[in-house]
């Protein structure tokens, strides 16, 4: 099985997340007690899935969760991955756009100390990208009013909207009330489920 960038990027827009992690070291060994690390994992739950993006792309398996794993991408794996699947990418587009940025800021450092404009850089791009992970993103369809019928249940009048014209409900609990009620009858009348279903014609048996 072949991973193409186009499939790939799919699967980021979907299960991925880059994002750039922030954690306390020794002051010994940070001057500024904090390290700053990229991060691009994919998580799924097919293991010969993640086999198939490992052995086209690189990365690390892990386990995250139960019946739930993880491919894990080293910074320099990510310098070459995230190229290749930027243009088809459409959900983290912006997230791959700053990762690509803090990674090409800490190849020019390399191991050299901070400056408070690196600092501040990292710390930017690290809090941006965690905004950008809380956001979520939803559907709004236009839809209309396009008349008014009376519930089933409660024979009052409610609005019925183009997105759903066979409303027959004002609300849930009317709907649930007359299936239920509805359903009570048919058991105290001692009539089996079976017998309420719609008649078959030789036409539909035979199709």
């Amino acid at each position: 099985m072949t991973v193409s960038p186009q499939y790939l990027a799919g699967l980021i827009d979907g299960e991925g997340c880059l994002m750039v992690s922030r954690s306390r070291k020794p002051l010994n060994q940070h001057k500024r007690g904090v390290q700053f690390s990229p991060c691009m994992t994919i998580a799924n739950t097919s293991i010969p899935l993640l086999e198939a993006v490992q052995q086209d792309f690189g990365g690390k398996i892990r386990i995250e969760h139960a019946n739930t794993y993880a491919l894990l991408f080293s910074a320099n794996e990510q310098r070459v991955v995230i190229p290749k699947v930027f243009p088809y990418l459409i959900l983290k587009k912006r997230e791959a756009t700053i990762l690509l940025n803090f990674l090409s800021r800490k190849a020019q450092l390399g191991c050299r100390p901070l400056s408070d404009e690196d600092f501040k850089f990292y710390e930017e791009c690290y809090l941006e990208l965690r905004r950008l992970k809380k956001i979520r993103h939803t559907y709004n369809w236009s839809s209309k009013p396009v008349g008014k019928r009376l519930c089933q249940e409660c024979q009052g009048e409610f609005v019925v909207y183009s997105h759903y014209p066979h409303r027959k409900f004002c609300s849930e609990h009317c709907r649930a009330k007359f299936h239920w009620t509805k359903s009570n009858a048919r058991i105290r009348a001692g009539v089996p489920a079976w017998s309420m279903l719609p008649a078959v014609t030789p036409a539909q048996e035979t199709n």
